[in-house]
């Protein structure tokens, strides 16, 4: 790379810190998707159908 602005770490860096964001960020949606899917139970079990299951009129 003859980029005088950026070292050969500097993109490895990066690259790693993107890495890092995108863990964290898978974690994040897998404990959205279990809040959610226990909230659609509670919901099943209250006697209650969640919005998306109602008939479209």
């Amino acid at each position: 790379m003859n980029d005088e602005n950026f070292s050969v770490e500097k993109p490895s860096a990066i690259a790693s810190g993107y890495a890092k964001l995108l863990e964290k960020s898978m974690v994040m949606l897998n404990e959205l998707n279990t809040v959610a899917n226990i909230s659609t139970l509670s919901m099943h079990r209250c006697g209650q159908r969640p919005h998306h299951l109602e008939p479209v009129v």
